[in-house]
């Protein structure tokens, strides 16, 4: 569920998604989701409301900081 929302979110494959939650980064959207979570929220909304939390978010562009993939050409 949660590589689907981020994916729609960014409109990345999930490839490129993989290597974000994997990414330091991707672990604190995780942990935004775990805390809903803990807090009682349904695991559907605790993505939903983190992913619209990240929603400036570009798992491409971070997962190419974080070294996961080479950057694009601007």
């Amino acid at each position: 569920m949660a590589m689907t929302a981020i994916a729609d979110a960014t409109g990345e494959d999930f490839d490129i998604v993989r290597a974000f939650l994997n990414s330091r980064h991707g672990r604190h959207l995780v942990d935004e989701v775990h805390n809903g979570l803990y807090g009682g929220v349904p695991l559907k909304d605790a993505i939903d409301a983190a992913t619209q939390r990240w929603n400036g978010l570009d798992a491409g562009n971070t997962a190419s900081r974080a070294g996961c993939r080479p950057s694009r050409a601007s």
